[in-house]
């Protein structure tokens, strides 16, 4: 017993109880037989058990009976030797014990047992509660487990990169862009795998982040192992210490080709756009000038006869043209919304190719170009709109025509098989860039072709090539082996079984036979329309009378009874609709004619006109050829 000198100093047994009640940790004393001969309190709060439990079972019995989980566990196989017998000391033993009400806690254990005469006699047992400890380490076990799966299962490629540019640590999908191992990564630093001109913007960001910055993102290209380009989203964040100094970065990398590529597309989509407005801007410009011209001309009262027929003449020729570049705009807006209804029969691909050529063989012969057909021996039919394969033909001729130097040969040619028809339009004109290639059936990418515009055209045709060839089940595709060297347009469409039906007249049409004299109603309130119109039937030699009002244009009608009634659809009080219900009201005596004229093209007008009981729809500027074949049907 260990006594202090002075006499006023507390009692060492004392002490000892008073550093034992106040411990932070729990105490107890175990005689031989493993019963409590003394708990502080820390150790009854921790189990929650009560004096009398310690009095009637050992201290094994009552928190450590069982093993975690669940299974029995027998005094002679406790690790912290609860029985003195075992003479043996145990020290930060982690272990479960269990409360008196069954919930289990983590403990740190030290075991000491008390001898006398070499016997041990008691065992002292201290214990810490480290159940706060264990659940928050199995936490950051669980959280450090998940940044790692996180980390390597991303969909995009994330990285920890030092202050000296170096990757510290790398993800799969990273490495699986770049084309290099793990390892390979942790020799390279992000300036190896950066393009060349993003260095200067990726060198600036750093020292950004190192500075102080939060976190930054930018667009940039990397360099993949076998030297390709991609584009990448870097969204780069710093990671900083207690003092907030650098630790080093976390980089999360996006893969956005894709997204670039479609940003391109568009780009280039908008400048073809911009450079087709402009020359379609230059286009409409061309024929209204001589057009203006020569009106002006007109009204000069000492105009000759030859000059007036060649005005006449101008006028015609450039508001044909006119019509054509508005016609192929109407065409394209049509087929590209699916809104033309084609009339599909069996065609005769030789007639097609006949009347293509006819159709073209002014602009052949004006750039002087030699033009030669190979037809396959076999006959063939396709089902199809005479009319649009027709025009399928003749823009592939005129497109040869145009991008082929003057004096160029042109090379028409089919063949045949079991299945198909296939027609080639070769030329030796300027050729086709090979990037190019793909581009030359979309809308607006006429204008990626070098050509002196004064051919005129809207370069609408090869869009409308296309759009029509699949509209029939076929396929369109050209070949050019680069810029200098021609090019080859090929369309195949599917061959029509040999009994598909009688072949249509090689010429596409059959003979008019020249009729008397007409007499012919034009009502339209647009004086000069009217009045040209007129002028223009009767140099054929019909009947025309004129009337600018519609209530009185039916009162002549009526009246007069005439073969044929010329009618604009959009006349004031009364419509060219109504008109026509009210005439065909007399249809048991007199069934005239009807001809519906407006500016008004689409499918659903020419059925409305149709139903309102007109035989034809023309759509102004009419073609007055057309209207005459027509009249004379």
């Amino acid at each position: 017993m260990i006594r202090s000198s002075n006499p006023g100093a507390p009692d060492f047994n004392e002490l000892t109880r008073a550093i034992a009640e106040n411990s932070v940790h729990g105490l107890v004393i175990m005689d031989e037989r493993g019963y409590c001969l003394y708990a502080n309190p820390r150790w009854m709060e921790m189990t929650g058990l009560t004096r009398e439990d310690l009095r009637t079972r050992t201290v094994h019995d009552l928190v450590h009976y069982k093993r975690p989980d669940g299974r029995p566990l027998p005094i002679e196989a406790c690790p912290i030797g609860c029985t003195p017998g075992k003479n043996q000391s145990r020290r930060n033993h982690e272990d479960v014990f269990f409360r008196k009400d069954g919930t289990p806690f983590h403990v740190s254990c030290s075991a000491s047992p008390v001898s006398r005469d070499g016997q041990p006699i008691m065992m002292i047992l201290e214990t810490r509660d480290i159940t706060a400890e264990k659940q928050a380490k199995q936490r950051l076990l669980d959280s450090e487990e998940m940044f790692r799966s996180t980390f390597e299962q991303a969909a995009v490629g994330i990285a920890h990169v030092d202050a000296n540019g170096r990757f510290l640590r790398v993800n799969r999908q990273l490495c699986d862009m770049l084309g290099y191992s793990q390892d390979e990564m942790h020799a390279l630093t992000f300036m190896d795998i950066t393009h060349a001109d993003d260095h200067d913007a990726s060198r600036v960001i750093f020292l950004h982040l190192i500075n102080g910055a939060r976190d930054i993102t930018i667009d940039k290209r990397y360099i993949r192992r076998d030297g390709n380009l991609f584009w990448v989203k870097v969204t780069v964040s710093a990671v900083r210490d207690a003092d907030g100094g650098f630790k080093y970065t976390v980089a999360v990398i996006e893969d956005i080709s894709a997204r670039k590529a479609d940003e391109e597309t568009l780009r280039l989509a908008a400048k073809r756009k911009d450079e087709f407005l402009a020359m379609l801007g230059h286009e409409l410009r061309n024929p209204l000038s001589p057009i203006i011209t020569a009106s002006e001309l007109l009204d000069h009262a000492n105009v000759d006869g030859d000059v007036l027929k060649r005005m006449s003449a101008i006028i015609v020729r450039q508001a044909r043209h006119l019509t054509g570049l508005v016609d192929d705009l109407l065409d394209v807006s049509r087929i590209t919304r699916g809104a033309v209804v084609l009339d599909k029969t069996p065609q005769d691909i030789d007639a097609i190719v006949a009347s293509a050529v006819e159709q073209t063989q002014p602009l052949i012969d004006e750039r002087r170009h030699r033009l030669s057909l190979r037809a396959a021996p076999e006959a063939a039919q396709v089902l199809g709109d005479q009319k649009r394969l027709i025009q399928v033909v003749a823009n592939l001729l005129n497109n040869a025509a145009k991008y082929t130097p003057e004096r160029g040969a042109i090379q028409l040619a089919t063949e045949v098989s079991d299945s198909n028809v296939t027609l080639h339009v070769v030329d030796n004109g300027i050729g086709i860039r090979p990037d190019h290639q793909q581009l030359v059936f979309e809308l607006f990418a006429q204008a990626e072709r070098s050509l002196d515009r004064a051919q005129g055209g809207l370069g609408l045709g090869l869009a409308l090539v296309k759009s029509l060839v699949e509209a029939h089940g076929g396929t369109v595709s050209c070949h050019s082996d680069g810029v200098g060297r021609g090019s080859r347009f090929s369309v195949v469409l599917p061959r029509l079984a040999r009994n598909g039906g009688d072949l249509p007249d090689k010429l596409g049409r059959s003979a008019w036979k020249q009729q008397r004299p007409l007499d012919i109603l034009v009502a339209d309130d647009n004086v000069d329309v009217a009045e040209t119109l007129a002028m223009y039937l009767e140099a054929a030699g019909h009947r025309p009378v004129v009337e600018f009002d519609a209530v009185r244009a039916f009162d002549v009608a009526v009246a007069k009874r005439p073969d044929i009634c010329i009618l604009d659809i959009g006349m004031p009080r009364l419509d060219g609709y109504e008109m026509a219900r009210r005439i065909r009201m007399h249809s048991e005596t007199w069934r005239p004619l009807l001809v519906a004229i407006t500016g008004y093209g689409q499918e659903h007008d020419r059925a409305a006109a149709l139903a309102a009981g007109f035989d034809h729809h023309f759509v102004k500027p009419v073609d007055l050829d057309a209207l005459v074949a027509a009249i004379r049907a």
